[in-house]
């Protein structure tokens, strides 16, 4: 769903990050979910979105976000090795 709404209306996407908690929900899904299969969906739908925003030329939040996100959380990643 999300592709399909970015690659109508690319600002969607960046309105969504805007919104308070979205950075929690998004490390929720990706590290602290017990649920091995939900970490893997939140990964694959995080990585799908990127590329959907290259293809639309929206670098900055493809790259952007997500790299803020991953090194503002880097001590945190690293204590889940296997995820």
């Amino acid at each position: 769903m999300w592709n399909s709404c970015i690659l109508y209306e690319p600002s969607l996407f960046a309105d969504f990050l805007a919104k308070e908690g979205i950075e929690q929900l998004i490390m929720t899904g990706l590290l602290y979910c017990k649920e091995e299969s939900i970490r893997q969906s939140f990964k694959d739908t995080m990585s799908d979105v990127a590329k959907c925003l290259l293809q639309v030329g929206d670098i900055e939040v493809a790259y952007g976000f997500f790299l803020r996100l991953l090194s503002k959380h880097f001590q945190e990643i690293s204590d889940y090795p296997c995820r």
